[in-house]
Order: C-alpha cells, then sequence, then structure tokens
C-alpha cells in the first residue's frame, strides 16, 4: 500500500508523543506520561524469560509495529512474541509516601507485566484498559526501574475480540495491528485512592448520587472528605479546534480549568450543604463503596446544541480527582406510554404511530456516520489529539449528530470530546469468534432478512461461536465496556453485535447488559439476525431494494446505509477498491447521495425512521466510501448535498 498521511503525521514529533492527559473524566495531579521511545523485539512464542531477550531497536509507544509512526513497519505473528522495554524514573515530589501505578490504556492482545524482570500483572482483552500496582517492586529512595511489557496477539486465529483486523488484510478489513496502541502512564497515590466512580443524575428530579469504588474497605465509618461542583458549564470550542477544521496546523489547547465552582462540600465526616443552588446531600459508606448524594434545583440538561457539563472535585482523605458529569436521558418513547410529566406529553404528539427515540423526554433524529477510527499512519491510534477533535467538529459541521463507533474501543480522549463539543455515539461491542462463515452471515442472512426469516442465533458453528470460552470473554468484554464507558453522557446506544459476526445469545446478553446499564439503549443486533430483543429494530441497506421492518415496540433504524465508493487521486492507500454501487467522479458521486436521501431514506424518516447511519467518516485502505479521504485532506461529499441543495 502507498503510506498517506494526515497534516498531523506530517508534523509528528517523536519528543511529545500524544502529552495530553488520557483519562479526563477522573483527572490527578500526578501524572508522568510514558509515551515515546521504547526498545522492542522479536522472538518466538517459547520465549518467556526477559533475560534472553536482546533489547537493540527502538519503538514510538502508543503505536502499534504495524503503523508507520511507530518507526517499525513489521507485523507480530500468531507465533511469535513482541517485547517492550523501557527505563522509568519516577520524580521524588510524586512518589513520596505513595503507592506507585501504572495505566495502559490498551495492548493488543494480551499481555504479561515486569518489573526489574519480575512478574506483576497480566492482562486479556486487547480494547480495554488495566492497571498494574507495582508499589513493593520499586525502591522508593529512587523512583528508577526497569518496565518489560511481553505481548501477544492471535487476531483471527483465536477467539479473542479483534475488530476489523485481519492479518491478510483486503476488502472491509484492514490491517491488523498489535502491542501497546493507548497512552502508557505512571500515577502516584495514596494508600487510600478513588478507583473509579459512577454517576446517575435524574433530569426530572435534579437528584445526583456520585458511587464512588475505594481501593480499599473502611468498613462504615465516614472519612474526612469534600466536594466542590462547578456551576453547568460548556466547554468553548478553542481557536486552534475551530482552525483545525478549515484545515490548519494549529495545535489544541486543553480547556480543562479550575474555575467558578460552587461551594458544595462536606468535611470531618459531617455533610453540610453551604450552597443555596443544591440541596439534601448525604452520604453513606459500606466495605469499598462511598456514595454521595444530592439534588441540584435549577439544571441545565445535555444535548448536541447545548452539551452543559458539570465539573467537580472530590477529595476523599488525601486523594483528590477532577470528574465531570451530565444531565441528559435518552428513551424510546410512544405518546400513550405517558401521563402528562411537566409537559411532557405535549412534546411528544408529534411521534405518531412509531415509536421514537427520545432525548431528555423530546423525539431526537440521530443522523449518525458509521466511525472506524483508523488513521493511515496510525492504524488504530491518532496521530495526535486534534485528529479526534477535527473528525468530531468536521462531521458535527456537517450536520451529524451522532457517531457510530464500529467494532472499536477509542481511548478516552475520544468520548471526552465528544462530551464537551456535543455529539452523541453509539458504542460497538468488539466482535470476535472463530472465522466467519460469509456465505452464512452475510449472503443468506441478507436473504433471509429480505423475506422476514429469522435465523435464531444459538446455531453456535454457523455463527463462529462453538468456544465456550469465547463466549464467556465476549461476555466479560461486553460488561466491562459498559463499566468502563458508563460515565461519558454522549454515548447513548450499545451494539452488541453486528451483522451476525459472532453473535450469539442476543436475548439473554442483552438483559445482562440492561442490568448493569439501564440507563442507555441497545441494539442488540445491527444488521441482521434481529431476535426480537432491545430497544431497536436496526437494519442494514447497501442494495437491492429497502424494505424498511417497523416494530411496534422497538424504534426503527437504518444502523448502516450508502456507503458509495470514489477513487480519489492522489488521496488513495490502496490500488485496491472496494464498495457497494461505485462512482465515477464526485458530481456522480453527489448525485447519487442526494437522490439517494430524496427517494429513499427521507421518506421512510418521514414516516418514523428515529435514526440513520451513513457509511462511512473516511476511506480506509481498500474502503473508498469514505465522505473524508483516508488522510482527512478532501471532502468527497459536499456539505451544500448534506445541506440538500
Amino acid at each position: 500500500m502507498k503510506q498517506l498521511f494526515t497534516r498531523w503525521g506530517r508534523v509528528f514529533n517523536r519528543e511529545e508523543v500524544l502529552p495530553e492527559y488520557p483519562r479526563p473524566w477522573m483527572k490527578r495531579n500526578s501524572y508522568v506520561n510514558l509515551n515515546g521511545e521504547w526498545q522492542y523485539a522479536f522472538t518466538g512464542k517459547e520465549v518467556r524469560d526477559p533475560s534472553e531477550v536482546h533489547f537493540k531497536d527502538s519503538i514510538i509507544v502508543p503505536y502499534s509495529p504495524e503503523a508507520f509512526l511507530s518507526g517499525v513497519g513489521r507485523q507480530l505473528m500468531p507465533d511469535e512474541n513482541l517485547w517492550y522495554r523501557r527505563i522509568v524514573n519516577i520524580p521524588e515530589d510524586y512518589r513520596a509516601g505513595k503507592r506507585l501505578l501504572i495505566n495502559f490504556g490498551a495492548v493488543d492482545q494480551r499481555c504479561l507485566i515486569y518489573v526489574n524482570r519480575i512478574p506483576v500483572g497480566r492482562h486479556s482483552g486487547g480494547y480495554l484498559p488495566f492497571t498494574v500496582d507495582i508499589t513493593e517492586q520499586v525502591d522508593p529512595e529512587d523512583g528508577l526501574f526497569e518496565l518489560i511489557v511481553l505481548v501477544r496477539d492471535m487476531t483471527e486465529a483465536s477467539y479473542h475480540s479483534r475488530g476489523k483486523q485481519l492479518l491478510k488484510r483486503g476488502g472491509m478489513f484492514y490491517t491488523a495491528q498489535s502491542g501497546i496502541w493507548q497512552t502508557v502512564w505512571a500515577e502516584c497515590v495514596p494508600g487510600l485512592y478513588i478507583r473509579n466512580y459512577r454517576v446517575t443524575a435524574d433530569i426530572l428530579t435534579g437528584r445526583v448520587g456520585i458511587a464512588v469504588t475505594l481501593s480499599e474497605d473502611i468498613g462504615t465509618g465516614v472519612p474526612d472528605w469534600s466536594l466542590k461542583l462547578r456551576k453547568p458549564f460548556i466547554d468553548p470550542i478553542s481557536d486552534a479546534e475551530a482552525e483545525a477544521c478549515k484545515m490548519n496546523l494549529a495545535r489544541y489547547a486543553d480547556t480543562f480549568k479550575d474555575r467558578d465552582y460552587l461551594s458544595l462540600k462536606a468535611q470531618d465526616g459531617e455533610a453540610e450543604d453551604t450552597d443555596e443552588e443544591t440541596e439534601e446531600l448525604s452520604v453513606r459508606v459500606l466495605g469499598t463503596s462511598f456514595d454521595i448524594s444530592f439534588r441540584v434545583p435549577e439544571r441545565r440538561l445535555w444535548s448536541p446544541e447545548e452539551p452543559y457539563l458539570y465539573y467537580f472535585r472530590l477529595k476523599v482523605c488525601e486523594d483528590e480527582i477532577c470528574g465531570y458529569f451530565a444531565f441528559r436521558e435518552f428513551s424510546v418513547e410512544r405518546p400513550e406510554d405517558f401521563g402528562d410529566k411537566g409537559g411532557v406529553l405535549e412534546r411528544l404528539k408529534e411521534l405518531k404511530e412509531h415509536p421514537r427515540i427520545c432525548l431528555n423526554h423530546s423525539p431526537f433524529f440521530q443522523n449518525g456516520v458509521l466511525d472506524q477510527g483508523y488513521y493511515p499512519e496510525g492504524l488504530y491510534t491518532p496521530p495526535a489529539d486534534l485528529a479526534l477533535i477535527y473528525d468530531i467538529l468536521k462531521m458535527k459541521e456537517l450536520g451529524f449528530n451522532m457517531l457510530r463507533k464500529h467494532l472499536k474501543i477509542e481511548a478516552d480522549r475520544f468520548y471526552y470530546h465528544c462530551d464537551r463539543i456535543g455529539m452523541t455515539v453509539w458504542q460497538d461491542m468488539v466482535n470476535g469468534g472463530s472465522p466467519y462463515r460469509f456465505w452464512f452471515v452475510t449472503y443468506l442472512a441478507t436473504a433471509f432478512n429480505m423475506f422476514r426469516y429469522r435465523i435464531f442465533d444459538n446455531c453456535y458453528s454457523l455463527l463462529s461461536r462453538k468456544s465456550r470460552a469465547g463466549r464467556r470473554e465476549f461476555e466479560r468484554e461486553m460488561l466491562e465496556t459498559a463499566g468502563l464507558l458508563s460515565v461519558h453522557p454522549c454515548i447513548s446506544t450499545w451494539v452488541i453485535f453486528n451483522e451476525g459476526w459472532g453473535q450469539f445469545d442476543a436475548v439473554r446478553l442483552t438483559e445482562r447488559l440492561r442490568h448493569t446499564d439501564p440507563t442507555r439503549l441497545i441494539d442488540s443486533a445491527s444488521g441482521w439476525f434481529d431476535q426480537g430483543c432491545g430497544d431497536l429494530r436496526s437494519q442494514h441497506y447497501y442494495y437491492m431494494k429497502l424494505h424498511v421492518q417497523w416494530c411496534f415496540r422497538r424504534a426503527t433504524v437504518l444502523s448502516e446505509y450508502g456507503g458509495f465508493p470514489l477513487r480519489t487521486k492522489g488521496h488513495m492507500a490502496s490500488d485496491s477498491i472496494y464498495g457497494y454501487n461505485f462512482c465515477k467522479n464526485s458530481r456522480e458521486l453527489n448525485m447519487k447521495y442526494r437522490r439517494l436521501m430524496r427517494e429513499v431514506i427521507d421518506p421512510e424518516i418521514r414516516r418514523g425512521l428515529s435514526a440513520i447511519v451513513y457509511t462511512q467518516l473516511s476511506d480506509i485502505e481498500d474502503e473508498a466510501n469514505g465522505i473524508l479521504t483516508y488522510d482527512r485532506e478532501v471532502l468527497k461529499l459536499r456539505p451544500e448535498t448534506f445541506a440538500g441543495e
């Protein structure tokens, strides 16, 4: 393939690699970024002892060795090990009397962590973060230690989650990547520290609950704590971000600032509400759970048009974090299901006969784009934080209000930017299973779907889910994904399965997911293999005639459609081209899109479609069906096309 570059890849600085704080929803001051130059080595899978590995070459973390920005250009095969090594020095003012944690954003697929050649932790799951406490292995006097990471990646040779990676890329499957692909950082925390939190915010009553999980069991005694709540605030789009949408190389300045906090607090174990803008402050402690509850009488609701966030500072004993939450609620509703909830019924009259997706109990049409999060020089990893912001802002500028994050879990900063910019997200669970039988899950399933013949998803062999261990792993990762990302108000919908790839037991998994997170919608089976569960009747439309299958109790959506390919000279990574309904030139592409919307999609929207998802945000390798080219340099569908002109 031809190597392409985004504008951020062309000015990439190896000395300052993704320096932004990686976890904006739980921010601490003690932060040491470990991105940058590490040593690496490939060995056979039989090598398990770090002393047998000869580290002599350099890799730029967090870019996979398959990505150009890593400086390696080598694919990790299933019968190989990939080793990383770095000498780390933690500043003295950070480590004094503290515990030392190493955080990994994501390592694909399985890894073993060594500190000073001693194994200290392991992790399986190439898309989920994990933390290793290495306090006991590091000398507190000098803070210097050797960090080694051993990685194995089976890609499609096993049942592990892999998204659209393929060892032999082509068509709608892309270059397999491996190893460390999200930020690695160290932080120092006191003995008792905040592991995570979840927030519930009721838009009708104003009641807010912050459920905090602590690192140690503290029984039932209330520790010293304080909470400061900031007034509702919309983070402004910075000059750099605005200029980025106009192809400017300006850098992004973080807007997470300490100002305008209300004096809501409680100290010395006694709850004390000291601000007239909050009410009914209370706390409850049991074991490692520390729950805070209060009410905000006058609240501002989050929406894409007005993405109001409530930032807060929470201190428990010696540990302090910055976080945020929002008041918003997604639902599927029919007018006859409601009493008069403060005028809600009046706002729902336009729903007519079909259930609709609602935001804050008002009909909310989601106009979305399929976003697969690939970059030509970084693959899964963006060349800069500004690249994430650009994609979000550009789609919003074109009139879209939703991104479907497809078969990939992004770094936290992506969701943070969607939270503050105002972009709703459908989050796919990452698919896995044995190699797919496309004659069944694509061709035969398309025909069955057209004739409304339901195929049940307990045929594990045909759906590549014969392995019981693989099914258990997917279920565990699904619940972990929901727990991890539940802090982000932008996420409206969980998508469990896509086009039958590794699908199984959708009815049962839908109920498990709803029990874990009852605050979001669930698309149980996007495309086909619908099992009659979840909140959405979800269809794909690329060719043949569209037959919308309406549902009485679920909202009806087109979770993929369009995908018109256009080869753009000078901006193609591959000589091959993959897609549906090929276009000869820009004029034909824009004409086809307008005709599709006018003659097919818009009439169904008027009949009751609740959401549509166009394929896709950018070209990727062989796929040339993006709104943008792979390098984000050419906007192939013109702004006036989306405006209907």
